[in-house]
């Protein structure tokens, strides 16, 4: 029933309001829906804008970057070209072209250097400066006799067990040849005897004498003499009890291996390092060890020569894929060029590890061909180390487009793809696929953000409509609530009054029935008839009074007559009257004065009303005790009227509200104890209007205390 109250005030409202919202739809919401659409079109169209001068920004930069890794290859192309040019290249001089090898060395992009002539194996001087090993057999004895003593010699140390004989046979050979590689070999057979009989100190002086005048020698099998020689030197000094002379002997062989002092191939020089790290680590680990301060930096040197090897061992990687696998692949494309000279740019995964290669030709000085292959491995680290992660575009200076850089197989060579913006990227590939490599350039972190709607006419257009809307809808949504509101409360408005009018009304018409009908022929009987037809028609003139207070009140156009009045007698006139005419059975209304009471200016009409308003409200309002207190008193430059009760109570979030006009609260809606709204605002108001104020104090279930202050000094 209450739903249907509502929806009939909402629509009575609506009605009321037609006009109203007439103009707010055809003057604001129509033009604002209007301009809206074409400003949101036009956002659209300069969205589009801006992401089509985003994507070319983006694509200028990947054509930035493009640009930037071709020109470094170019230029190592071109250094390539020139050093390829020398006459040293032409007529494979090895060690002129390990000299020239050494301007490529200095160019960041290049990890190794390879020149393949014909179909020989590959020459890296970069990694080994000398020639490449040639097989070298010792040459044969020149005479028979000289040969036979050799026998003679390897028979005695190995078959006969006789290294001191062997020893003076190799001696005696030693002085007999004129053959570096045979005298070299010869002594150090002599100082292998020397080391069997436990000679240490003759055995390290040969070893050292090969180190020194025999420095190239090579053995029969092509191994370099001088190597041996060094790591068995090592060896002598140990067993001398001289492990600091053993540990720099074997450093420093270690060291010349991993310099590649001597050509070696990988088998070789795997060997050799492994023999002379052994050498170091039982150094270091034997009870035989150097002074600790020795120690400690030989174990800092062992720890750099490690890394060195490491970063040997990835190059020896790097020339095993360029012998095996790249500079046949090499040739073979040499072979079917299209011109000759024409440089190759050739890119090939192997392992897991993408090698990028430049190549150009090595002309023959003799004919007008190609005698070789010369050929540069880059580094990808130093491709990618000049390419920035992130670019600065014109639209945005401060930080713009991420830039990944991947291979083929997604995998992120440049930057982290988790980290760029996951939006629409610009994708670019490098020319002719070198490098194999994929160019992606992301938005930025405040480019997906940077479209300027801020600065858009069309942007503030909307917002303005926006707040307009939003204005007028709050506005039409307030009338229409204050309309409903006023409709609900002139319905209970009329609702009260009617009650109030028509409980007297009906009391008073059945006793005037009674009576007119002659039946109560009593007269105390007849007496309280009509002292109750009294009492309703004073009701009933209050009722009608606050009603025409209250229309004055609202017009703004009540009167107040001041006079000097005693307020305690004047309130104890009214509680006798009150209690003369109003307090039935039950109800009991204590008066309290305070002596000395300084008379205040008031107007007696009002205040009576005011004071007659509340004690009907507190008898009103009393269901169990209907006990009232009234007291009469000064405070300060005050005098105060205050009516308590027992009664119901007021809760405290109602407590600001009770003055309203026609409000009602929760717990007298429950009490059935209607009323008309108006009792208490016009109490408020004429306290107000005497300079006073009106305060309540309440507990529900416990009562409620209403004091009305009015001041002394007449206003």
């Amino acid at each position: 029933m209450i739903g249907a109250a509502m929806l009939d005030n909402l629509k009575i409202a609506l009605r009321r309001e037609r006009r109203l919202i007439t103009i707010f739809v055809l003057t604001i919401l129509a033009p604002s829906v209007a301009l809206g659409v074409f400003g949101i079109r036009a956002i659209k169209t300069e969205r589009f804008r801006l992401a089509k001068q985003l994507e070319d920004e983006h694509r200028r930069a990947a054509e930035s970057i493009k640009r930037q890794v071709s020109a470094g290859v170019g230029e190592l192309e071109a250094t390539l070209r020139s050093l390829v040019a020398e006459a040293a290249v032409k007529n494979q001089d090895y060690a002129g072209v390990s000299v020239l090898a050494r301007k490529l060395g200095n160019l960041p992009l290049v990890e190794s250097f390879f020149v393949a002539y014909g179909t020989e194996d590959p020459f890296f001087p970069l990694f080994q400066p000398a020639a490449p090993p040639v097989d070298r057999a010792v040459p044969a004895v020149p005479s028979l006799a000289l040969r036979q003593k050799l026998q003679d010699a390897q028979r005695t140390e190995f078959a006969n067990k006789n290294p001191a004989r062997a020893a003076v046979l190799y001696a005696g050979l030693a002085g007999q040849t004129k053959d570096d590689d045979l005298r070299a070999q010869m002594i150090g057979d002599e100082a292998r005897c020397l080391m069997k009989l436990g000679r240490y100190e003759p055995a390290l002086r040969r070893y050292e004498r090969i180190e020194s005048e025999h420095p190239d020698a090579v053995g029969e099998s092509g191994a370099p003499l001088a190597l041996l020689a060094g790591l068995q030197a090592a060896a002598c000094c140990r067993e001398l009890g001289d492990p600091a002379k053993a540990g720099e002997k074997a450093l420093s062989m270690l060291g010349d291996i991993l310099e590649m002092r001597w050509s070696l191939d990988e088998g070789r020089f795997r060997a050799y390092v492994s023999l002379a790290s052994d050498a170091i680590e039982g150094i270091l680990a034997g009870e035989d060890k150097p002074a600790s301060g020795k120690l400690a930096d030989y174990r800092t040197r062992y720890e750099g020569l490690k890394r060195l090897l490491r970063e040997k061992d990835q190059q020896w990687g790097t020339l095993r894929a360029i012998r095996q696998d790249i500079v046949p692949d090499l040739r073979k494309r040499q072979n079917g060029a299209s011109g000759a000279g024409t440089p190759l740019r050739f890119s090939r995964t192997l392992r897991g590890r993408t090698f990028l290669i430049v190549a150009v030709p090595v002309p023959d000085p003799e004919r007008p061909s190609e005698s070789g292959i010369a050929g540069v491995s880059i580094k990808q680290e130093a491709l990618l180390a000049g390419i920035p992660s992130r670019v600065e575009t014109d639209a945005d200076s401060d930080g713009g487009p991420r830039v990944v850089i991947s291979d083929l197989e997604g995998n992120a060579l440049l930057g982290d793809e988790g980290d760029a913006v996951k939006s629409e990227a610009v994708t670019e590939f490098f020319d002719e696929n070198f490098p194999p490599w994929k160019i992606e350039v992301f938005r930025g972190p405040a480019e997906g953000t940077r479209i300027p709607f801020q600065k858009s006419f069309y942007f503030w257009t909307i917002i303005t409509l926006v707040i307009i809307l939003t204005f007028g809808a709050v506005l039409i949504v307030r009338t229409i609530g204050h309309e409903m509101d006023v409709l609900r409360l002139k319905s209970d408005f009329v609702a009260s009054v009617s009650h109030e009018f028509k409980t007297p009304l009906t009391s008073m018409r059945a006793l005037l029935e009674r009576l007119r009908e002659g039946k109560v022929s009593d007269p105390g009987r007849m007496s309280e008839y009509f002292s109750q037809i009294s009492r309703n028609t004073d009701q009933l003139n209050r009722l009608v009074k606050n009603l025409l207070d209250f229309s004055k009140i609202e017009e703004g156009k009540r009167e107040f007559r001041f006079v000097p009045t005693d307020l305690a007698e004047f309130v104890t006139a009214q509680v006798a009257e009150f209690k003369r005419n109003e307090l039935g059975p039950g109800i009991e209304v204590r008066l309290r004065t305070d002596p000395d009471v300084p008379p205040v200016s008031v107007d007696r009409d009002a205040v009576s009303q005011a004071v007659t308003n509340l004690l009907d409200n507190a008898v009103k309002f009393s269901s169990g005790d209907r006990a009232v207190e009234v007291h009469v008193g000064r405070s300060g430059d005050r005098v105060f009227i205050e009516v308590a009760d027992k009664g119901i109570g007021i809760p405290q979030d109602e407590l600001g509200r009770v003055f309203e006009k026609f409000y009602q609260g929760g717990n007298a809606a429950k009490l059935s104890a209607r009323g008309t709204g108006l009792g208490l605002t016009l109490v408020k108001h004429t306290v107000e209007a005497h300079g006073g104020e009106v305060s309540v104090k309440s507990r529900v279930g416990e009562g409620s205390t209403f004091r009305l202050a009015f001041p002394i000094a007449a206003k």
